[in-house]
Protein backbone atom coordinates (compact mmCIF):
# COMPACT_ATOMS: atom_id res chain seq x y z
CA UNK A 1 0.00 0.00 0.00
CA UNK A 2 1.31 3.65 -0.76
CA UNK A 3 2.12 5.72 1.96
CA UNK A 4 -0.69 8.39 2.97
CA UNK A 5 0.16 11.54 2.20
CA UNK A 6 0.16 14.58 5.05
CA UNK A 7 -3.68 14.84 6.71
CA UNK A 8 -6.64 17.38 6.26
CA UNK A 9 -9.01 18.65 8.37
CA UNK A 10 -12.13 19.78 7.19
CA UNK A 11 -15.32 21.53 8.62
CA UNK A 12 -18.72 22.43 6.67
CA UNK A 13 -21.79 24.09 7.63
CA UNK A 14 -24.51 26.08 6.43
CA UNK A 15 -27.88 27.55 7.05
CA UNK A 16 -31.01 29.71 5.75
CA UNK A 17 -30.02 32.95 4.82
CA UNK A 18 -33.43 34.92 5.45
CA UNK A 19 -34.47 38.22 3.41
CA UNK A 20 -35.02 41.36 5.80
CA UNK A 21 -37.64 43.35 3.52
CA UNK A 22 -38.99 40.31 1.79
CA UNK A 23 -39.38 37.62 4.76
CA UNK A 24 -40.88 34.59 2.71
CA UNK A 25 -37.56 35.17 0.39
CA UNK A 26 -34.57 33.02 1.30
CA UNK A 27 -31.47 31.15 0.37
CA UNK A 28 -28.96 28.38 1.55
CA UNK A 29 -25.88 28.67 2.49
CA UNK A 30 -22.96 26.05 2.16
CA UNK A 31 -19.56 26.96 3.80
CA UNK A 32 -16.65 25.43 4.57
CA UNK A 33 -12.91 25.05 5.15
CA UNK A 34 -9.90 22.65 4.45
CA UNK A 35 -6.79 23.19 6.63
CA UNK A 36 -3.90 20.81 5.41
CA UNK A 37 -1.14 19.76 7.93
CA UNK A 38 1.21 21.97 5.43
CA UNK A 39 0.36 24.44 3.73
CA UNK A 40 -2.45 27.15 3.90
CA UNK A 41 -5.86 26.83 4.76
CA UNK A 42 -8.44 27.26 1.81
CA UNK A 43 -12.33 28.70 1.92
CA UNK A 44 -15.30 27.79 -0.20
CA UNK A 45 -19.19 28.40 -0.26
CA UNK A 46 -22.07 27.87 -2.27
CA UNK A 47 -25.49 29.18 -2.59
Amino acid sequence: MPIPGPSVTIGIGGGYVRSWTKRPTNFEVFVGKSVPEDGPARRFGAL
